[in-house]
C-alpha cells in the first residue's frame, strides 16, 4: 500500500508543476501589485480562507480581518469553528499586509511535493483574489498564524 501512496503523491505533485500560483478573481483588482490589505478602510472585513491539503493531512483555517469599534480586529477560525479574536496592533496589521506581498512572490518549484496550500481573499463578500502554494518551503499561513494568534501563549 505504501507504494501506492507515494506513486500517488508523486503524481499529484507533477500534476500541480506548471499551474499559475494567482488569479485574479475580481477585475477590480487590476494588477498583482494591488495590496487589498492595503486598501481596506472601516466598514470592510476582509477573509482569508486557507487550506493545505497532502498525502497524509487535510485543513481548512480562516483569517477574517474587520473594522469594529473603532479598531482593527481579527478572528481566527479553525473548520468554522471560532478560536481565537483579538484586536490588531498596527505591528500586527503592517504583518498581515506583508505576508499579502510574500503571497503574491510565490514561485512554485520544481521539487516533488505533494503539499498544496490555497488561499482564497474574500472582500466584503467577494471573491477578489486566489493562490496556491506547492512550493513546501514557504509555510506563510502558519508563521502568519503562529506570530498573530499563537494559541499556547495567548490561552
Amino acid at each position: 500500500m505504501k507504494p501506492f501512496i507515494l506513486a500517488m503523491c508523486i503524481a499529484f505533485s507533477l500534476v500541480l508543476k506548471g499551474q499559475d500560483n494567482i488569479e485574479i478573481v475580481n477585475n477590480d483588482v487590476e494588477t498583482n501589485e494591488t495590496n487589498l490589505l492595503e486598501e481596506l478602510k472601516e466598514g470592510d472585513a476582509l477573509t482569508i480562507d486557507f487550506s493545505s491539503r497532502g498525502c497524509f493531512h487535510s485543513n481548512n483555517e480562516q483569517l477574517k480581518v474587520y473594522f469594529e469599534n473603532d479598531a482593527w480586529n481579527l478572528d481566527y477560525t479553525v473548520n468554522q469553528v471560532k478560536k481565537y479574536s483579538s484586536n490588531l496592533s498596527t505591528d500586527d496589521f503592517q504583518k498581515l499586509v506583508d505576508f499579502e506581498k510574500q503571497l503574491r512572490e510565490i514561485e512554485n518549484s520544481t521539487v516533488f511535493c505533494s503539499t498544496v496550500d490555497d488561499y482564497m481573499f474574500t472582500l466584503n463578500g467577494e471573491e477578489m483574489l486566489k493562490a496556491k502554494d506547492a512550493s513546501c518551503s514557504w509555510n506563510g499561513f502558519y508563521k502568519l498564524k503562529r506570530e498573530l494568534v499563537n494559541l499556547e501563549s495567548k490561552s
